[in-house]
């Protein structure tokens, strides 16, 4: 049956319609503007779920599920009980439904499946599973069958306890889709309504090619405009039917608007309704540069008014993309002074020029320790062997004392040119086939007093599947303790949390070490692996540990990088190169369980 509703028709929550979830399976389509009314959304379902012992599942970006831990700290205070109980998982929304780097229905609708049955078969009364949708933005091969998988998704729910919330941005999703996701769910939820979704088709009808073609003509497109807080306009029916200039315009992978004098945007080609949703006749610093202060439109028409033909400036979006903007000027539809504006995203090319830069910098700076460290290293050895001599020989015990301060001294300069060595990777590695969690375990017990007393916990996800890596594991252990050290030093007083992940993927193994600390200012952040750079007191540190640390990860072929936002945290991540050949001949046994959850301190 097809539930339908006026346009003008406004709805009110009937006592059946009540949050979603609460009895029996349910699909529903959440479709929220405003971050926080989402994240009340998920975390309070979440929240019910627990509190009637089913098991949660929460599939998206860092940043929701960073948002919704802290609601839900509010909502039943300790919830990392739950995870500690399995409980509650979270997972990265890109390695669900993208494994591999593409989207398989069936393989989706399996691991629902799973874990619905591996929820039961812990004991637990049922799943919540809630996943977010920006996935889809990137991967244009899965639109075709993304409306499929929701209509099988309603139907592999039926006759279990399995609630499933699919999360879509109104702001990321053109309109299209948008009613496309209203049609398969059968419950709605936005900031005015909760319930029976008036827009749902059963799956058949769904699934029907005559559907498919007509839907978009329909009043149903009415009715689901009050439910999508955009107004947007019916993408045109065919292709074929566009002037050839929209055609060509629509085939452009960078992103072209049209702005009228007044601000509000005219016209968006195919790549830009993608990437921004369809924005037309909304003002541009209300909604595609909404956030980006002061609004790059607004100076692109001061530069037009004079007389320039062609503006160009470079913006970061509210994502953090870096977005190359040119404007030419146009009059618009009225006769008045308008804008052509074409946007590229520039984002994937600043990080490769960050990362030249980075290595250039790096380079000059390896040369120049090597050199410093062959000529320490001539004058040291004759100061260790005299002072040792000294200290050795019958001379009076005074003496002797000063023999052995020039010793103390002389083997602490060592210790910094070893490190200085470390950085300019000068020095050979003694390498042997290691299993990097033990590394990683054997690094964290020997730091456990430290960071008991810093009131640090550390929680372990290592993955058991971790293949055996050709390294030096020692230096290895000592890049572990660097980064450990840093983490919890930063943290030390106010208590905080590490939390440290391994994982692998075809030919790199991976190690995450995220802790809750104040983060890294960002006048700062291109200086972190810059030797005897530290933010600490004189004498409490030489600044050293990173840029070692980088040194040492450098030499086995290997990346380090690091993720920061301020007032939430850092996380570092270690990426050491597996040799394809030895994948599966090194790769160690997998345990019961793919992944191990281990709090310590």
């Amino acid at each position: 049956m097809t539930h339908s509703v006026s346009p003008g028709t406004k709805l009110k929550m009937t006592q059946s319609q009540t949050t979603p979830g609460q009895n029996g399976s349910k699909h529903i389509c959440s479709i929220f503007r405003e971050q926080p009314w989402q994240t009340k959304l998920v975390a309070d379902s979440l929240a019910a779920g627990i509190k009637q012992g089913e098991k949660g599942l929460l599939i998206g970006s860092h940043a929701l599920i960073t948002e919704v831990n802290g609601r839900l700290e509010k909502e039943i205070g300790d919830f990392r009980q739950a995870i500690a109980n399995k409980q509650l998982e979270f997972m990265d929304e890109q390695k669900f439904y993208l494994s591999g780097g593409t989207f398989s229905l069936e393989r989706v609708l399996s691991q629902i499946d799973q874990a619905y049955q591996q929820a039961l078969a812990d004991g637990f009364k049922g799943l919540r599973g809630i996943g977010e949708m920006n996935w889809v933005l990137k991967a244009w091969d899965a639109w075709e069958s993304l409306f499929t998988y929701e209509v099988k998704l309603t139907e592999l729910l039926k006759d279990k306890n399995l609630h499933v919330i699919c999360l879509y941005d109104p702001t990321l999703f053109p309109a299209k889709h948008l009613y496309r996701a209203m049609l398969t769910h059968p419950y709605l939820a936005t900031e005015s309504y909760t319930g029976v979704s008036p827009t749902y088709v059963p799956a058949e009808q769904f699934l029907e090619e005559q559907w498919k073609k007509r839907f978009d003509n329909t009043s149903l497109n009415q009715t689901g405009k009050q439910f999508i807080v955009v107004e947007q306009k019916a993408d045109q029916a065919n292709p074929e039917e566009k002037p050839l200039t929209d055609q060509l315009l629509d085939q452009i992978k960078d992103y072209i608007l049209l702005i009228n004098s007044d601000g509000t945007i005219h016209y968006m080609n195919q790549s830009a309704l993608h990437r921004f949703g369809n924005q037309v006749n909304r003002l541009c610093h209300e909604s595609i540069f909404k956030g980006v202060r002061p609004c790059p439109i607004c100076q692109l028409f001061q530069l037009a008014g004079e007389g320039k033909e062609k503006i160009e400036t470079e913006i970061q979006d509210q994502k953090g993309a870096h977005l190359n903007l040119s404007g030419y000027p146009r009059a618009d539809v009225q006769g008045a002074g308008g804008l052509i504006v074409y946007l590229r995203d520039v984002t994937q090319r600043r990080k490769w020029e960050e990362e030249l830069a980075f290595m250039d910098k790096f380079s000059s700076l390896g040369y120049l320790s090597s050199g410093i460290a062959h000529e320490l290293n001539n004058n040291l050895t004759p100061i260790l062997i005299c002072s040792q001599m000294l200290a050795q020989s019958q001379l009076p015990e005074s003496v002797q004392q000063k023999a052995q301060k020039i010793e103390t001294c002389a083997t602490e300069c060592k210790r910094l040119v070893d490190s200085l060595t470390d950085f300019a990777q000068k020095i050979p590695h003694r390498k042997d086939f290691a299993d990097l969690n033990q590394i990683m375990q054997k690094t964290v017990d020997l730091m456990e007093y430290r960071l008991r007393t810093a009131n640090v916990k550390v929680e372990l996800k290592l993955d058991q599947s971790l293949p055996y890596l050709l390294v030096d594991e020692l230096k290895i252990q000592q890049v572990f303790s660097n980064i450990i050290t840093n983490a919890y030093q930063v943290m030390q007083g106010s208590g905080g949390k590490i939390t440290i992940t391994s994982t692998w993927r075809e030919n790199w193994c991976r190690f995450e070490i995220a802790d809750t600390g104040p983060g890294i200012p960002a006048e700062i952040r291109s200086k972190i692996f810059d030797p005897f750079f530290t933010t600490r007191q004189i004498g409490e540190g030489k600044g050293l540990g990173l840029s070692t640390a980088f040194g040492i990860i450098s030499a086995h072929q290997g990346k380090i990088s690091f993720e920061t936002q301020f007032g939430v945290g850092t996380t570092f991540s270690v990426e050491l190169p597996v040799q394809a050949s030895l994948q599966e001949g090194l790769r160690k046994e997998v345990l019961a369980a793919p992944s191990i959850t281990q709090p310590v301190g």
